[in-house]
């Protein structure tokens, strides 16, 4: 009976804990953790409730402001994905850095920092508010920042969320295009495309977002119709001549590349000297390729 009568105290300091780290107090907030364990040690999420203050007092050496907190939101996938931080501990900072940037930064502002790699939207997409997100990023593509890969990620998140498909696809389709690192595949909403994001980065380790369009593609994740006209002509070279390399992502990024200008312009005469370009980059994935075309092209003529 003593023992039982201990819970609610200790429920009820882990509140505590959690209002603490609402405001982004985290020594109080540390502090309230250690003294529910001591009450009770068998609360529910306690050790990733501690795990994520300890992370987060390593990194929140100064005052709480929205350039630093940036960093930090940064650094959330990719210390979950190497494991240095775990999916429980992960979301606790992601919901607390959020609430308090929802009350403190101007909607009006597109970007968290000012290297504008941390779209102010992703607040709104991990508070789970998919129809402000879109409207934010969509104002931030209009005032010019139409090819930020990050920009486009989040969108495409926002998108899917709000149960438009397409344009998602649209929007990682292009993120991977213009810079398949800045895809954020830990938070991604597409669960196939994180799927395969995650078991590629398993095997190809630091490369693995130069294999992820070409691969998703293969694997039905994505999609690329005739006539997008989702990057001028222009950019596709650009971006083919940046690609140039010998390194196995290098030459899965050069193929992916091929792959969207050969499917956008599927409704041309084929182009025997890009498919020889891709066989060399890639046979495997080419012969791949070549099979998914011939089913397309098989279900195309009897429907």
């Amino acid at each position: 009976m003593q023992q039982r009568s201990l819970f609610p105290d200790g429920f009820e300091v882990q509140e505590q804990a959690f209002a603490a780290l609402r405001e982004l107090d985290v020594p109080a907030a540390l502090a309230l953790v250690r003294r529910a364990r001591r009450i009770d040690a068998r609360l529910v999420d306690l050790d990733g409730l501690e795990e994520a203050l300890v992370w987060l007092q390593q990194r929140l050496v100064a005052a709480a402001e929205p350039e630093l907190l940036a960093a930090v939101l940064r650094a959330v996938p990719e210390d979950a994905a190497a494991t240095r931080l775990s999916a429980v501990a992960a979301m606790f900072v992601d919901q607390a850095i959020a609430r308090w940037l929802s009350a403190r930064v101007p909607r009006s502002a597109a970007f968290l920092d000012r290297e504008r790699r941390v779209p102010s939207a992703l607040v709104d997409l991990l508070l789970g508010n998919a129809p402000a997100a879109r409207v934010s990023l969509l104002a931030a593509v209009d005032a010019g920042h139409a090819e930020h890969a990050g920009v486009l990620g989040c969108l495409g998140d926002a998108c899917l969320i709000d149960q438009r498909p397409d344009e998602a696809n649209a929007c990682y389709v292009r993120c991977l295009l213009l810079d398949p690192f800045a895809l954020d595949t830990w938070r991604l909403r597409h669960a196939g495309l994180r799927a395969c994001a995650l078991e590629l980065a398993s095997r190809c380790g630091v490369e693995a977002p130069m294999h992820l369009l070409a691969t998703a593609w293969l694997e039905g994740h994505l999609h690329v119709p005739t006539r997008n006209a989702w990057l001028p002509p222009a950019r596709l070279v650009n971006l083919l001549t940046e690609a140039e390399g010998s390194s196995p992502g290098a030459r899965l990024r050069q193929f992916g590349l091929l792959l969207y200008q050969d499917r956008t312009l599927a409704d041309r005469p084929i182009d025997v000297a890009r498919r020889e370009q891709m066989a060399a980059l890639w046979p495997d994935g080419f012969r791949r390729f070549m099979a998914k075309c011939r089913a397309v092209e098989q279900r195309s003529a009897t429907s």
